[in-house]
Order: C-alpha cells, then structure tokens, then sequence
C-alpha cells in the first residue's frame, strides 16, 4: 500500500467523523449548505442502517440538500447503507435492541431478517418481563 493511499483514507475518515457529527446533531435530517457540501454519504448510509434508520432517510437528506442544489450520492449512500445492515441485522444486536425495548422498523434484507428477529423477540421477551416485574404492585 502506498502511503498516499493511506493519507487518503485517513483524510476521508476523518471528513466522515466531522460530518457524521452533524449529521448526528441534525438529528431530523435539516442539514445546512456546508454540511451539505461535506457529508460522506457512505458513512452516512453505514450509520444510518447501524442505528436501524429506514432507506427513507435518504428522502429527507434529497430533500434537506435540495435548497442547495446538493444533491447526495445514492449510489454511496446505498453502498453504506447496504454495508451498514450486514452489521445491523445480526441475533446479537436484535437482542441488544430487544432487550432495550426499541421497535424494530423491518429494515433488514429477507436473507438477514430471520436471524435478527430471533434475537429481537428474545430480547424483547426479557425487556417484556423486566417491565412487568418491575412495577409496582397495589
């Protein structure tokens, strides 16, 4: 590897992270011009599926860009996003979601969705019972 390569990625990780932070903070997607501008749409379709964000997100940033005339990068976006649900869409984490007691928005793929709501309703069953035993009794 050639160390141009790795300043690159470097460079582009870091532009992530900055951007990323942003778009975290944006929270509905309301993005401005500059953040526009600077959005890595990969990590932003890699974060989005990582947190179990619906492809329709992409409608709000289309549209948040748009008074800008920025429009995002579907095709990395996707990419990102497509990535992000290999990660998602796991037993481990359907549990961890479960057990949270966060809804599930039926976002994974057909091939990964059977192993994630095995984990889910595991989960979710234990969040179930913690809160019912946890309330109080009259």
């Amino acid at each position: 590897m050639s160390s141009g390569w790795a300043v690159q990625q470097a460079r582009r990780v870091c532009k992530g992270l900055l951007v990323l932070g942003a778009v975290a903070l944006a929270g509905c997607a309301s993005l401005s011009q500059h953040e526009c501008q600077l959005v890595d749409w990969h990590t932003a379709g890699l974060n989005d599926a990582s947190k179990g964000l619906p492809l329709t997100r992409l409608a709000e940033y289309t549209q948040a860009c748009s008074q800008y005339n920025i429009t995002p990068d579907l095709t990395a976006y996707r990419v990102g996003y497509d990535l992000g649900l290999q990660s998602y869409c796991q037993n481990a984490n359907g549990f961890a979601v479960g057990s949270s007691g966060a809804g599930y928005l039926g976002i994974c793929p057909a091939a990964l969705e059977p192993q994630f709501l095995t984990g889910y309703r595991a989960g979710y069953s234990i969040f179930v019972l913690h809160d019912f035993t946890s309330r109080p009794r009259g």
